[in-house]
């Protein structure tokens, strides 16, 4: 079979060897598949199979990094091959290559467990598609590893609980405390042992820390009400350095014994002769330290001097250090308790804002009239919304994985990657063969690289080039029926601008037609009665005149100022000549005109004459909209980029529903004329890069200010 030559491709840098097994029974097509390879940069060692029998041989006894099968195969389908590596239990990437795959078949084939599948005739994804499968396996086993470390880390985590647990049966604070007195008390044999924790300095005590008792026990613990303690025989007491023994324990944080009361000096007197009188005849007490704090004492009281020798006190001491192990692990069990019931609480709102996040986008995405797409940097397609789906004609499987530019007929440089929004218009052809018109606006997202995978439906980490990557969103509607009806309105407008036209011409044109008509017959009656008809014909020629000045100003409508007769000219200089032109009929219709013109302007490039029409035509308006008398101001100043004209008058003004179009061809408030004059000053204007508007208008008069670049 003749094979059409390949572009020749320069290969890749070499990446790391790969071990390939190639499922195809025909020697041409893998020997292809090798070449593709070898262009995409692998270095790789292959085995070629071409049964099933062989295939399962192949797994037994090597590892393989990848799997290449055929779809038809002598016997067999690729199907049947994955489903054999499935049934052995292997993860490795399976990808089906195939001359004719349907899209029902590619898509039994994904279904199936397959990773991927090509054509043979677009091999180029071969390389790229063995990355990215060789990348997710990687994550696979990886995330199973995790799981196997987790789970062992887990048994280990129960065997120490249950190691814990046998040494200390109980997290809750004061249960520990009394189990400790008890042995102190039952070990040995004492009248009295209690356990005392210190709280932190308050002011109510004048900044010293204060002990109070948390556990007692012994034959005195009944009869207990109230037991020495420094400086006060009350339940809590205050401490105060030196005072007895239980202080210095405190102060110097070392174990005091004191096997005799009653020939202890050290000891405060009161408190001496308190504890004598409770029979209490010698007394050890141990600091509870842990690492430099002191957290409070253990104190254990004896029936007679001399009863705590130093294995009792090594006891003490051991049971202390147990007291203080067993404060540190109801502290932090306290701790773990509070922190796990903050995180438990923030993970719930944390879960319930996400679903309640999801379902929101859900709702908008796939309730949203608009086509909506969200694709990748090269423009594949990721996933789609109903919308668009029902636009295109196809299914959210047959749409995921092909390109935009497949789908619609884009604009050149659109499928490329930007940074900025765009929006454009593009033809694409519906199920039915008919072309349509899209509107397309697309958007770049960043910061989606964690969650797109699991929108999309597809399971794993990103991995890094996603976490780097951008994703676009495609924002499509179709406005066939819009423009259809936007053309059929702009024709509509183009048949009554005619119409308003020809109504126009035929009123105005008429008008001197007949007179002119008029005077000739009148001419012709006085000619043959011998009488002087010169009078006549002056009409004649007046009337045409003016006939001959209404085509020229339609004429005008449409024509273009020549920009390249531009002079420079003092914008003052042509609104004084313009005013000069218009005193004679200011004057007759009693119109005052007042100037303020500013000094120091700069110069403007402009076409004069056309310049000057402006400037005429809204004086003549201004004066026809006094035509029993007012004030006409004109004045100039200077702004950024040009100068502002402004021409204010005092008559009727301007209906507020007319403004919008005041300056549209053949709008008018005169009882006669075309309507074309405003139309044709604002064309000059724009053409010069200026603006024309009305600042205001009412009762009082209206205000149009004319701005022109220097």
């Amino acid at each position: 079979m003749r094979r059409t030559a390949s572009p020749i491709r320069r290969a890749n840098p070499v990446k790391m060897p790969i071990r390939i097994l190639i499922v195809e029974d025909s020697e041409d097509d893998a020997l292809l598949i090798l070449r593709e390879l070898r262009h995409a940069g692998y270095a790789f060692a292959d085995q070629r199979v071409e049964t099933l029998d062989a295939l399962g041989v192949a797994l037994d006894s090597a590892a393989w990094d990848v799997i290449i099968s055929d779809y038809r195969l002598y016997g067999f389908t690729g199907l049947d091959a994955l489903r054999l590596v499935q049934e052995k239990g292997l993860d490795i990437p399976f990808i089906l290559i195939s001359g004719v795959m349907g899209e029902d078949v590619a898509v039994e084939a994904m279904k199936a467990g397959c990773h991927d599948y090509l054509m043979k005739g677009r091999l180029a994804r071969l390389g790229p598609a063995i990355e990215r499968e060789m990348k997710e396996a990687q994550v696979r086993r990886a995330r199973v590893r995790a799981e196997r470390a987790l789970r062992k880390r887990m048994d280990d985590l129960a065997a120490l609980y249950e190691a814990t647990r046998a040494l200390h049966a109980t997290l809750d604070t004061q249960a520990m405390l009394d189990q400790v007195c008890r042995l102190v008390a039952d070990r040995l044999g004492l009248r009295l042992a209690w356990v005392g924790l210190l709280l932190p300095a308050a002011s109510q005590t004048g900044g010293v820390e204060e002990l109070v008792p948390h556990a007692m026990a012994g034959p005195m613990a009944d009869r207990a009400a109230a037991f020495p303690l420094p400086t006060t025989g009350s339940r809590a007491g205050t401490l105060h350095p030196d005072d007895d023994p239980i202080s210095r324990a405190l102060r110097t944080c070392a174990v005091v014994l004191v096997n005799d009361l009653s020939n202890d000096t050290a000891c405060a007197s009161v408190w001496r002769s308190d504890a004598l009188a409770r029979g209490l005849a010698s007394m050890v007490a141990l600091p509870l330290i842990r690492d430099a704090d002191v957290l409070g004492v253990l104190v254990a009281y004896g029936h007679a001097p001399g009863q705590f020798d130093q294995e009792a006190v090594q006891a003490l001491q051991a049971l202390a250090n147990l007291a203080v192990i067993g404060l540190e692990r109801a502290r932090l069990h306290e701790a773990v308790q509070r922190h796990a019931a903050a995180l438990e609480d923030a993970v719930r709102q944390r879960t319930a804002e996400l679903r309640a996040s999801e379902a929101f986008f859900r709702a908008v995405f796939e309730g949203s009239a608009i086509g909506i797409a969200l694709t990748d940097a090269h423009g594949g397609i990721l996933m789609t919304n109903p919308a668009l789906q029902t636009l295109l004609g196809r299914d959210d499987q047959a749409l995921r994985g092909a390109a935009m530019a497949d789908l619609v007929a884009l604009p050149e440089g659109i499928d490329t990657p930007s940074e900025q929004p765009r929006r454009f218009e593009c033809t694409f052809v519906r199920d039915d063969g008919s072309a349509g018109t899209l509107e397309v606006a697309v958007s770049t997202i960043k910061g989606l690289s964690a969650c797109a995978p699991i929108l999309c439906g597809r399971a794993g980490a990103a991995d890094a080039a996603e976490t780097m990557a951008a994703y676009y969103v495609w924002m499509v509607g179709d406005i066939t029926e819009a423009r259809l009806a936007q053309q059929a309105l702009i024709q509509a407008e183009k048949l009554g601008a005619t119409g308003r036209l020809a109504a126009s011409l035929v009123h105005e044109i008429k008008n001197p037609l007949q007179a002119a008509i008029g005077c000739v017959q009148l001419a012709r009656e006085a000619a043959a009665d011998g009488e002087d008809f010169a009078r006549y014909l002056e009409v004649v020629c007046r009337e045409l005149v003016r006939a001959d000045g209404l085509l020229t100003r339609l004429r005008d409508m449409n024509r273009h100022t020549d920009l390249r007769e531009r002079t420079s000219v003092e914008v003052n200089a042509l609104l004084e000549h313009a005013t000069m032109l218009v005193a004679r009929r200011a004057r007759d219709q009693n119109v005052t005109i007042e100037m303020h013109l500013a000094e120091g302007l700069p110069s403007l490039n402009l076409v004069v004459d056309a310049v000057q029409q402006v400037f005429l035509n809204l004086a003549l308006n201004a004066l026809d909209a006094m035509p029993n008398g007012g004030k006409l101001h004109i004045s100039t100043e200077s702004v950024a980029g040009g100068v502002r004209i402004r021409l204010a008058d005092t008559g009727d003004g301007i209906p507020t529903d007319l403004v919008p179009h005041l300056f549209d061809p053949f709008s008018t408030t005169k009882q006669e004329g075309l309507g074309l004059g405003l139309y044709i000053c604002r064309r000059i204007i724009t053409e010069h890069e200026g603006s024309i508007e009305v600042e205001s208008t009412g009762d009082a008069g209206t205000v149009l200010a004319v701005v022109l670049p220097t």
